[in-house]
């Protein structure tokens, strides 16, 4: 489901935004079984994402650890693998 015409409290500006339902994975090399509901699945980068992101930031996992680059290249790991 697609909601559009949501207006980003962010950015002020009008975006899409995909709502999903289940269990999802993103970027995985090979099929993947995730037990739960709403489960989201990220697969381990192959390398780390070494530019800034310019109005947003990457959402990514390296060795098993949730990380955050933002706009500065600050790398913050959200969760320990």
């Amino acid at each position: 489901m697609t909601i559009k015409g949501f207006t980003s409290p962010v950015t002020g500006t009008e975006v899409n935004a995909n709502v999903v339902r289940g269990n999802n994975n993103v970027l995985e090399a090979e099929a993947v079984t995730v037990d739960g509901d709403g489960v989201v699945f990220l697969a381990n980068v192959t390398a780390a994402p070494v530019s800034n992101p310019v109005g947003g930031g990457f959402l990514y996992v390296e060795a098993g650890a949730l990380k955050y680059r933002g706009t500065s290249g600050t790398i913050t790991t959200i969760a320990l693998a």
